[in-house]
C-alpha cells in the first residue's frame, strides 16, 4: 500500500498496528469522516490491546464526541468483540463503519446490553405465551362483570 501518499495514511500506519487490511480500512473511513461526512475533529486512536485503529470525531462543532471503529467486511463480526471495544474504550455506543473492498460503507450504531437473539423454538414459545395472556386478558375483559358481581356477593356474605 505504498502508493498512498496521503500523510494521515502514514499516521495511521504509526499508530501500532500491523495488520495492513486495518490499516487501509481505517484510512478509507478516515478519509470518509473528514472529506464525505464533514465530521469535526477528526481523531485516529489506536489500542494495542484490542489491536485496534479507531476515530473519534463530533457531528458538529458543539456537539458530543463520538467513537467510529473502522471495520473490514470480510472480518468476522461477533459480540464479545463489542463487548471488549465497550469495556476497553469505557464506552455505552460507538459507530462500527463497516467498510467492503468496493468502497461501501455501512455505519452501525452498537449499544451496550446487545442480546444474542431467541433460538427459533424459542420464539415460538414466546409467541404461544403472548397468545395464552391474550386469550386470558380476553376472558377476564368479557367475564369482568360476572367477576365484579361475584365478587360483591362473596363480601355481602362475609359481612
Amino acid at each position: 500500500m505504498d502508493y498512498i501518499c496521503h500523510p494521515s495514511y502514514y499516521k495511521i500506519k504509526e499508530l501500532g498496528c500491523k495488520n495492513e487490511l486495518k490499516i487501509a480500512t481505517a484510512f478509507y473511513v478516515y478519509i470518509e469522516l473528514c472529506e464525505d461526512r464533514r465530521l469535526w475533529d477528526v481523531e485516529y486512536k489506536y489500542e494495542s490491546e484490542l489491536d485496534l485503529i479507531y476515530f473519534t470525531a463530533k457531528k458538529c462543532k458543539n456537539t458530543p464526541t463520538n467513537l467510529y471503529i473502522p471495520w473490514p467486511a470480510n472480518n468476522k463480526i461477533q459480540p464479545r468483540i463489542f463487548e471488549n471495544i465497550q469495556n476497553k474504550l469505557n464506552c455505552t455506543h460507538f459507530t462500527l463503519v463497516v467498510k467492503s473492498g468496493e468502497g461501501t460503507s455501512v455505519f452501525v450504531v452498537v449499544n451496550r446490553g446487545m442480546k444474542k437473539p431467541l433460538a427459533p423454538h424459542e420464539v415460538v414459545e414466546k409467541r404461544e405465551e403472548r397468545k395464552r395472556k391474550l386469550l386470558l386478558e380476553r376472558d377476564i375483559k368479557r367475564n369482568s362483570r360476572n367477576l365484579y358481581e361475584l365478587a360483591k356477593s362473596n363480601d355481602e356474605e362475609n359481612n
